[in-house]
């Protein structure tokens, strides 16, 4: 196997946390690279139709299947087991775990990077924090100018939503654009920053922060057959 630089933060991760996921585009080699660092583990993969059908028709039963260490595999193809593995037992639960938060940005980022990967961009994404604390969850480098995103699970829009993005860019460094990605519907606010729905985010990463790739954006919104601001959100294409 072709060594692999994320196999030391896999085997950190791992000593950290009870459980791991490992994402990625296709064909990249995922599951090669975890059983490979895992071969005592036990493996079940959810593109196998007998089970996936145990999965989804009785999750309690499946998972008793494996109640030590196991790999996973196509987990998008029952994304519900994510919540028995949290201890979630009714759809209710799921607004009110303390976890939401961390893994709508999670989607979100994933999102992000596969949009502009798959279409043939560099993603020039990255995470910011300073010694004080202040965090902006997506700053974009689109040449010399820096564009701001922040993602809120949240459904309703409040006004706290954009402070980090207004802290950034009055303190840190000006924001050519600033964008908070939320659940609810858009608005253009009069300072200039825009909140945008989720179900977008594939938009905003092609048409709204790469200036000069019109092509790109157009070609997107052709393949998806839809209009600026009704592209379909697609959930990850592979977990592990």
């Amino acid at each position: 196997m072709t060594p692999r630089h994320i196999k030391s933060e896999l085997q950190t991760q791992l000593l950290a946390f009870p459980i791991v996921t490992v994402l990625g585009p296709r064909q990249a080699g995922k599951t090669t690279l975890v059983r490979a660092v895992l071969p005592d583990y036990k493996y079940a993969s959810l593109e196998n139709p007998d089970t996936q059908a145990l999965a989804t028709s009785d999750p309690r039963a499946f998972l008793k299947q494996y109640p030590t260490r196991v790999i996973f595999n196509e987990n998008q193809r029952a994304l519900h087991l994510l919540s028995y593995l949290q201890g979630i037992e009714r759809i209710e639960q799921v607004a009110r775990d303390p976890l939401i938060g961390s893994l709508f940005e999670n989607l979100i980022a994933l999102e992000a990077l596969k949009t502009r990967y798959n279409a043939g961009l560099t993603p020039n994404l990255y995470f910011f924090r300073d010694s004080q604390g202040h965090e902006i969850d997506l700053l974009h480098k689109r040449g010399h100018e820096l564009l701001g995103i922040e993602i809120k699970s949240a459904s309703t829009w409040h006004a706290s939503f954009k402070r980090a993005l207004d802290t950034f860019h009055q303190k840190v460094h000006p924001l050519a654009q600033q964008t908070v990605i939320y659940s609810g519907n858009a608005i253009d606010f009069s300072d200039g920053v825009k909140a945008v729905t989720f179900k977008t985010v594939a938009e905003v990463m092609l048409c709204n922060l790469s200036r000069g790739h019109t092509g790109s954006c157009q070609a997107f919104l052709r393949i998806n057959g839809a209009k600026s601001g009704t592209v379909k959100f697609r959930k990850p294409s592979s977990v592990l």
